[in-house]
């Protein structure tokens, strides 16, 4: 996402309407990210709490591990789009001449439409694969029951 917006920030345009419109979808878009990270931090807070509360249980412990997974990696995230935009951003700036910014400027947009589509084949991926994994679980919980059934009673 950042290589394609800091891209749009830098394009020429009409009076510069074009970067206007991408800042503003930039600003948009660290708020959200900020709003989701602020909420994975108090679900990660509640479940603490819920455990501290009731006691710890298997459940609450895989609850309680995966929404603070889901905070850090939403920390990490911001982090990661903050350095690589001031990494695009050194990049612009350090250009000779305008020729080579928009060069630099194209190279940025081809890479971040290259890591998008790259990270949808990867969702895709994951998706069958967890499909995969729950039809298998399904099947194997099944012949478990299908087996508890049949054993003779005691």
């Amino acid at each position: 996402y950042v290589y394609k917006a800091v891209a749009k920030q830098n394009q020429a345009g009409f009076l510069g309407v074009r970067a206007a419109m991408a800042g503003g979808r930039q600003k948009l878009h660290d708020f959200s990210q900020g709003v989701k990270t602020i909420y994975a931090l108090a679900s990660a807070q509640a479940a603490a709490k819920q455990a501290e509360e009731k006691g710890m249980t298997e459940q609450l412990e895989e609850q309680l591990a995966r929404q603070g997974m889901a905070a850090v990696f939403r920390m990490g995230l911001l982090e990661v789009e903050g350095t690589v935009r001031d990494v695009c951003l050194a990049l612009l700036d350090a250009a000779p001449d305008k020729t080579a910014r928009q060069e630099r400027v194209a190279a940025l947009y081809k890479l971040g439409c290259l890591y998008k589509d790259a990270g949808a084949r990867g969702q895709k991926e994951e998706r069958e694969a967890m499909r995969a994994e729950m039809r298998a679980r399904q099947a194997a919980e099944a012949q478990l029951a299908a087996e508890a059934a049949e054993a003779p009673k005691a």
